[in-house]
């Protein structure tokens, strides 16, 4: 795990150097994968409403392919886990770019076993986020939501 982690910390890097300026900023966005990377979706989905502050669904990829892509347009985004045996992810990008929608295909996952794709999968999620807020003006690092979030997920003493 600790070698894939410092892969895809690398191979995130270098994807957000060459691809991020060529990506609109989608008005919603979709994270698809498969089997564990669906957990990876999940958290990835959550980075870009949090940080990015734009909707976000996390899906699986084949419900990625049949309903999730039913919404997308050419204003929205697909980000794609792949990971090793994945025979699915490539049917699903093609489908949500059919609809219009951008695709881009996250590093880190294909470099790894499956079952730490939560963890390899994290930092192209992140870069794209915080790249997505800084865009928009944003702090990605001080929301300004973060103090209603503190009101309601901590008790205070």
């Amino acid at each position: 795990a600790p070698g894939a982690c410092e892969r895809a910390l690398r191979s995130s890097e270098r994807w957000a150097d060459e691809s991020f300026d060529s990506v609109k900023t989608p008005s919603a966005a979709v994270v698809l994968g498969t089997r564990t990377a669906w957990a990876a979706a999940l958290e990835g989905a959550l980075l870009i409403k949090e940080i990015g502050r734009i909707p976000c669904e996390g899906v699986e990829t084949r419900e990625g392919a049949t309903a999730a892509m039913t919404a997308l347009n050419a204003d929205h985004l697909a980000l794609s886990l792949p990971t090793p045996g994945d025979d699915l992810i490539g049917e699903a990008e093609e489908i949500c770019r059919a609809r219009g929608a951008q695709v881009l295909r996250a590093p880190g996952g294909l470099e790894a076993d499956r079952r730490v794709s939560a963890i390899t999968a994290f930092p192209a999620s992140l870069a794209l986020s915080v790249a997505l807020a800084l865009r928009a003006g944003w702090d990605a690092d001080n929301p300004e939501w973060i103090s209603s979030y503190y009101t309601t997920a901590r008790r205070s003493s």
